[in-house]
């Protein structure tokens, strides 16, 4: 039985192996309970609303606005940890007024979030950026799939993760 050359089974097996890989790349990535900070024209500051990563187009949708931006057009997305007040809105600020500096005390409760932040450039060739916060743990999920489908990162995702780890166990340690 003759035998194939190397270089014609590598192409087979790559175009086996491509339907595979690109059907992946297609899949949508839908995050809920995502916040818009600020850089999207149609949509209000601090709205409350889903981050859909589908082919293309990263797309932010909180009830009737929404907005896209072309995944190719990224420039870089940088990822970070916060933590915001447990008790906000009216109720959180009525409690700074609570007697003996009790309501102080209950904004010293905090909650983790992720900062997800996106540059990117317009089609007249501007630069935008948009900030996100995410619940925690979910940005670096959400830059790992932008980065798969071709966005630009300054910081590799699997420095990020090591970096995260390290900190993570500097946190544990009693």
């Amino acid at each position: 039985m003759p035998q194939l050359p190397r270089h014609i089974f590598l192409s087979v097996v790559c175009l086996v192996a491509c339907p595979a890989v690109s059907a992946r790349a297609q899949e949508t990535m839908t995050l809920p309970n995502v916040v818009h900070v600020l850089g999207l024209e149609n949509v209000k500051r601090n709205a409350k609303g889903s981050l859909i990563v589908e082919a293309g187009t990263v797309r932010f949708a909180a009830g009737a606005a929404t907005a896209a931006v072309p995944i190719a057009s990224i420039q870089d997305v940088f990822t970070g940890d916060d933590s915001r007040r447990a008790i906000g809105g009216t109720v959180g600020t009525l409690s700074m007024f609570a007697p003996y500096g009790s309501g102080r005390f209950l904004s010293l409760f905090r909650k983790k979030i992720d900062v997800l932040t996106l540059e990117y450039r317009d089609s007249s060739g501007a630069l935008h950026g948009v900030v996100f916060t995410l619940p925690d743990g979910q940005a670096a999920v959400a830059k790992k799939h932008l980065v798969a489908r071709g966005a630009r990162a300054s910081i590799p995702v699997e420095e990020e993760e090591a970096q995260q780890q390290s900190k993570d166990k500097k946190e544990k340690k009693p």
